[in-house]
């Protein structure tokens, strides 16, 4: 794919990694490998050259430090959900910084190339998303013109849902026709063993 989106160094990726994971005993799903890699490790490289990458949310003090290059970002007060965790990050990101993706912690098929795919989409005036084959906007694949997302990120509350975040804004939609998709999380054990076995 050609990439004629903005350039890597203009967007800072924002990874949700503050989920309490209750379908996998509470493991921290970032943390988790795919072959020599953490899943958190993948989507680093996957967005290689970006401004900057932003863990966003809570994290266990006894898990092996972030990757070197990846900053840490708590909500206050923590806990308070992933759309305000988000929508708070979203506001230290500096102004020279025009993009920002949102991705979530758990996705072990987001790779370069769907990184360009997204930036090769990318409006000045809304925010661009995959959408799965219902038509379903996924809203942790997304990338946003930072100043659309700082002024959405003003009206979310503490516990909001991820879909608060988009109220009211234009979404341009991406589909992605092969399979795995971009999106597709690893919400399960079984969800894992199927990555590893995929990305083997």
């Amino acid at each position: 794919m050609t990439d004629h989106g903005p350039a890597p160094e203009n967007v800072a990726v924002l990874v949700c990694i503050g989920g309490r994971s209750r379908r996998m005993n509470g493991v921290s799903k970032p943390d988790l490998r795919i072959g020599t890699e953490t899943i958190l490790e993948r989507l680093v490289h996957a967005t290689s050259g970006a401004a900057q990458h932003l863990a966003v949310g809570h994290r266990d003090t006894a898990l092996p430090p972030l990757p070197e290059t990846v900053s840490h970002f708590v909500e206050r007060p923590p806990y308070s959900g992933p759309a305000f965790a988000l929508a708070q990050a979203a506001m230290t990101v500096p102004r020279h910084q025009p993009w920002i993706a949102l991705l979530a912690g758990d996705l072990p098929y987001f790779d370069s190339a769907a990184f360009t795919a997204l930036r090769c989409a990318a409006r000045p005036d809304r925010v661009t998303a995959f959408t799965d084959e219902t038509g379903r906007p996924q809203w942790l694949t997304a990338l946003w013109p930072r100043s659309l997302l700082v002024d959405q990120a003003e009206t979310v509350e503490p516990n909001g849902p991820m879909r608060s975040l988009y109220q009211e804004v234009e979404i341009q939609s991406l589909t992605w026709n092969e399979s795995p998709r971009p999106w597709q999380d690893c919400d399960t054990f079984a969800e894992l063993h199927r990555a590893r076995r995929i990305l083997a």
